[in-house]
């Protein structure tokens, strides 16, 4: 599984203890070596989510977890997503929703990265 912004590796903690071959990318080199200390085997990388460094069809999982709405091209990222993606591969992926409830309501503005970049789209 490939995990795009991973973090310091919590999700791909979670996955390996459930038998997953962990594999993530993001870009904090911190984050990344934390990885590297935490998980061992598996390939992390410190880089943009837009060029991956994988070969086509790879992976089985790709998971992106509260990022996309992050990333300076979201589009490009998603179709490096998808060339690293084997055709059958599950996506789990988690953004924001401008039609949640609670935005909605104005009970919720956004987090505390909204002032860096956090774009926010209707599901159509």
């Amino acid at each position: 599984m490939l995990d795009v912004a991973c973090g310091t590796g919590e999700w791909l903690l979670a996955c390996k203890e459930l038998g997953a071959f962990t594999n993530g990318v993001d870009l904090s080199e911190r984050a990344i070596s934390a990885c590297k200390t935490s998980l061992g085997e598996g390939e992390y990388f410190s880089m943009p989510a837009e060029v991956l460094p994988f070969e086509d069809a790879r992976f089985d999982v790709v998971t992106c977890l509260g990022s996309l709405e992050h990333f300076i091209d979201p589009v490009k990222a998603l179709k490096e997503m998808v060339r690293v993606a084997k055709t059958d591969a599950i996506f789990l992926l988690l953004v924001p929703n401008a039609d949640f409830l609670t935005r909605r309501l104005g009970l919720f503005g956004g987090t505390y990265q909204t002032d860096a970049k956090e774009e926010v789209r209707p599901l159509f």
